[in-house]
């Protein structure tokens, strides 16, 4: 299973209507309808998921608001970066 379709179960875990369409273009809020307690759950499971240190140590985590930001933070961590994605040069993870 690639990261996005990992990334996208979390995400419908927590939405509040399971049957929302996610694409790598979806807002965490706007889109989906996370809360702010959703939000801090999701990063959690994520940080789990994906062994990661803590996401929010050092950046803006608005940044990550939309999905496709969210798949290329996560394998920029993991060293799986594709080519193009966007960089979170001041993240310190």
């Amino acid at each position: 299973m690639n990261t996005f379709d990992r990334v996208k179960e979390i995400l419908i875990a927590y939405a509040p209507d399971p049957e929302v369409t996610i694409t790598a273009d979806s807002d965490l809020i706007a889109d989906i309808g996370l809360n702010s307690f959703d939000l801090a759950s999701m990063i959690y499971d994520i940080e789990q998921e994906f062994d990661l240190k803590d996401m929010t140590d050092g950046g803006d985590i608005r940044e990550l608001r939309i999905v496709s930001n969210l798949i290329t933070f996560i394998d920029e961590q993991r060293g799986r970066s594709e080519e193009g994605g966007q960089m979170y040069e001041n993240w310190r993870i």
